[in-house]
């Protein structure tokens, strides 16, 4: 889609896109059910200051679908102390994990090639957040040049390869 300002407004009139109101009064949109939840750990669990937090992330990543044909892609989140892109992804539902599975790496791909810090959530799977926060924190208490990735659990191919076991033809 050419017009990003368009599929940001696509996406916030979804059924399942809202508002957070934080603690502190600011207000985030979110796409899902999944990022409100995220909006809402990051808020009472951890007390992360809303001034850190952009949601949607303002970066507009470029990928290439499996045709070669030109897509963007708008990140969940933006920590802007951890300079971290993070997205939030659930694994089980069946039609759309298969349909999507290709889009999704391609997009992983691309948020990994930008050189930003990238935390991916797999359902809901907010304390292991924590596991790649606490690798970036260390990185840069530690002065050390280092782009950390990391996925709460590696689920795609176990489930994907269950999911194709379970799919009729």
């Amino acid at each position: 889609m050419k017009d990003m300002q368009h599929q940001k407004e696509m996406l916030a009139a979804r059924h399942i896109s809202g508002e957070y109101k934080y603690s502190d009064g600011t207000v985030f949109k979110y796409t899902g059910s999944y990022e409100k939840k995220f909006l809402e750990y990051l808020d009472t669990i951890l007390n992360w200051p809303s001034s850190d937090i952009m949601a949607p992330a303002p970066q507009i990543i470029l990928y290439r679908d499996f045709d070669g044909k030109e897509r963007s892609h708008i990140p969940d989140f933006y920590l802007t102390s951890l300079n971290l892109i993070v997205n939030i992804k659930s694994s089980t539902n069946k039609f759309y994990r298969l349909r999507d599975l290709d889009t999704e790496r391609a997009q992983d791909l691309a948020v990994k090639n930008t050189g930003l810090n990238y935390i991916k959530i797999y359902d809901n799977q907010f304390d292991k957040f924590m596991n790649g926060v606490d690798e970036i924190k260390e990185a840069v208490e530690k002065k050390i040049q280092k782009q950390v990735i990391f996925e709460s659990e590696n689920v795609v191919d176990d489930k994907v390869s269950v999911l194709l076991n379970e799919v009729s033809y």
